[in-house]
């Protein structure tokens, strides 16, 4: 790389070298004091990076558009936003494919181009996240109460209608007694996997639920499910982002245990 010719192209782009002091906190709990420099040289350093057709920052630089818009339509046109005091199990599941992106060079698409499937769980985390929750086995029933307080069964399901297969005849089933507590809104999902259909009403949860989702999330869905779904439906990227994992130093590893993704490594087949 020529620096300085890279230094005078970013400088036409805006880019001023300033930095300024931090404060902030590594993963062991320490304090220390960085310098970083501002989100408008940073953009500069994307928008030169895409220039020179560098993949992951135009991943980023789309990544960064998408939620830009996103936020402006929802101003504009008044969508029901996430309430404060809720969460969605879909934007919590994002955190864990931002681990990816960071330690396994893995950007989970949205779809497969080649098949036309579905990357990213959206109502299937949620759907397993809610028959876990008003399990009576063993397992849930530990979780619930030493999280909640309580190991009796968490039901959201709205009332439904079932047919009894003798008679043919409907019965309606009435909603879950933790019902009530779900506030749904409006969530804006991929247009490239959803098409126009993108907006689309969505549960989200008291956050008092949000300790047992996470423990869900790190302790069932990724060690026990996560491999399976991914590598189904992306195949080549998967097999990419599982070798990066693998090929990792014991120390780096070790170094990502408390973190989703160091819930998923253990449960990755050894490379052959």
């Amino acid at each position: 790389m020529n620096a300085p010719r890279t230094v005078k192209a970013l400088q036409g782009l805006g880019f001023t070298e300033k930095t300024k002091k931090v404060s902030a906190q590594s993963k062991q709990g320490n304090p220390y004091k960085d310098r970083t420099i501002s989100l408008d040289d940073f953009n500069c350093c994307i928008i030169y990076a895409v220039q020179n057709k560098k993949k992951a920052a135009i991943a980023l630089n789309r990544a960064f558009a998408k939620l830009a818009l996103i936020d402006f339509f929802r101003d504009a046109f008044g969508e029901q936003p996430l309430q404060q005091g809720y969460f969605c199990a879909f934007l919590e599941m994002m955190k864990f494919f931002q681990e990816l992106e960071v330690h396994a060079q893995y950007i989970v698409p949205d779809i497969n181009p080649e098949t036309d499937k579905y990357i990213v769980p959206d109502i299937s985390i949620g759907q397993r996240f809610n028959r876990w929750l008003r399990s009576e086995d063993d397992g849930p029933k530990q979780a619930r109460l030493e999280i909640l307080g309580s190991d009796e069964p968490i039901d959201f399901r709205p009332q439904r209608l079932n047919r009894d297969r003798k008679t043919h005849q409907e019965i309606r089933i009435p909603a879950g007694n933790h019902n009530r507590e779900i506030v749904r809104y409006n969530h804006v999902y991929p247009e490239v996997s959803h098409g126009s259909n993108n907006v689309q009403l969505v549960n989200s949860y008291p956050d008092k639920y949000l300790p047992i989702f996470k423990y869900y999330l790190s302790k069932i869905w990724i060690p026990e499910c996560c491999h399976g779904y991914i590598s189904q439906r992306d195949p080549d990227g998967w097999a990419f982002a599982v070798n990066n994992l693998l090929q990792m130093p014991s120390t780096a590893r070790i170094g990502l245990s408390k973190t989703l993704v160091g819930a998923l490594i253990p449960s990755l087949p050894e490379a052959s």
